[in-house]
C-alpha cells in the first residue's frame, strides 16, 4: 500500500512537471527533415569498436600483460582496469570519429537549425531538462518493479555501474576516476554513437520519431546485463525512457551538446545520490 501511495505521488509531480515544461515550449519543435551523409558501415563500426574494445580487446591486453608480470589482483587493482579500459574504449571511438569526413562529422555535431545556439547554451539546456526527464524515468522504473514484484521474488540488484563504484568507495582517488569516467566520459562517447551516429543514419528512412524510438530500443538493450536477472526489465524500462528525451533533445534543439549535457546531469546526479547515500 505505500509503495502505491509513492508511486501516486511521484505520477502526480510528473505530471505537473509535463504540464509546467508543455506551457513553456519544452514539447515545441522546428525539426526538419535531413539528408544524411553517415554510412550504416560507419555507425555501427563505431559502436563495435567501443563495446569490443571495452569488452574484448583491452581484457585481452591486461591478460597478456598479467601473463608477463604476474601479480595478485585486488579489488582496487580491478577498478583501474575499469578506469583503463573505459578510457581506452572511449579513445579509440574519438579518434574513429575524428577519422569520418568533415561533411559527416559536422552533421552528427550540428543541425542547420541548431547553431543558433552556442556549445555551450545547448549543453546547460540539456542539464536543465533533467529537471523534466527525471520525474519520468523515476516514475516508469517504479511503475514496472511495483508490478513485477506483485508476481515475482527480485532481488534488489543495481546496475553494474553502481555495483562498481559500491566495490571502490573505500579507496578515494578510485572512486572519483571512475565517478568521473561514468559521468563526463561515458555520456560523451554514448551520445556520439548512438544520437550523434546511430539516430542520425536512420533518419535516412525514418521519422524523426521512430528514429528516436528506435535508437532508444538499440540504446537500453546494450546496458542490460545477464547479472541483473529479472531486473533488466526495470532496467530497460528508465534507460528507454531517458533515451526517448536524448534522442528528442538531439532533434529538437539540432545539437549533440543538449543529450550530451543531459546524460551528463543524469549520471551526475545519480553519482552524487549513490555518494550521499554512502557517506
Amino acid at each position: 500500500m505505500t509503495e502505491w501511495i509513492y508511486f501516486s505521488v511521484l505520477l502526480f509531480v510528473a505530471l505537473i512537471v509535463g504540464v509546467v515544461s508543455f506551457s513553456f515550449g519544452f514539447f515545441r519543435h522546428n525539426i526538419q527533415k535531413i539528408f544524411p551523409h553517415i554510412s550504416g558501415f560507419s555507425v555501427f563500426t563505431g559502436i563495435l569498436i567501443f563495446f569490443l574494445s571495452q569488452l574484448i580487446v583491452f581484457p585481452f591486453l591486461l591478460y597478456l600483460f598479467l601473463l608477463i608480470f604476474p601479480m595478485k589482483t585486488t579489488i582496487d587493482m580491478r577498478g583501474w582496469f575499469g578506469v583503463m579500459g573505459i578510457t581506452f574504449a572511449s579513445s579509440l571511438t574519438l579518434i574513429y570519429f575524428y577519422t569520418l569526413p568533415r561533411i559527416v562529422r559536422d552533421e552528427i555535431l550540428w543541425r542547420w537549425w541548431g547553431k543558433r545556439h552556442g556549445r555551450m547554451e545547448n549543453m546547460l539546456f540539456g542539464m536543465g531538462a533533467w529537471f523534466v526527464a527525471f520525474p519520468f524515468v523515476i516514475v516508469s522504473v517504479n511503475l514496472v518493479k511495483m508490478i513485477f514484484d506483485q508476481f515475482f521474488t527480485i532481488p534488489n540488484i543495481q546496475q553494474l555501474p553502481v555495483q562498481d563504484l559500491m566495490r571502490v568507495r573505500h579507496n578515494q582517488p578510485l572512486f572519483t576516476s571512475l565517478a568521473f569516467c561514468i559521468v563526463v566520459i561515458v555520456p560523451i562517447v554514448e551520445e556520439l554513437l548512438f544520437r550523434g551516429m546511430l539516430q542520425t543514419w536512420l533518419r535516412k528512412s525514418l521519422r524523426w520519431k521512430w528514429s528516436v524510438a528506435v535508437t532508444s530500443v538499440i540504446f537500453a538493450s546494450l546496458h542490460l546485463s545477464p547479472d541483473h536477472g529479472m531486473r533488466n526489465v526495470e532496467f530497460f524500462t528508465g534507460i528507454f525512457v531517458l533515451s526517448l528525451f536524448l534522442g528528442y533533445l538531439y532533434e529538437k534543439q539540432g545539437a549533440l551538446w543538449t543529450p550530451i549535457g543531459l546524460h551528463i546531469a543524469f549520471n551526475g546526479m545519480s553519482t552524487l545520490m549513490l555518494t550521499l547515500e554512502i557517506s
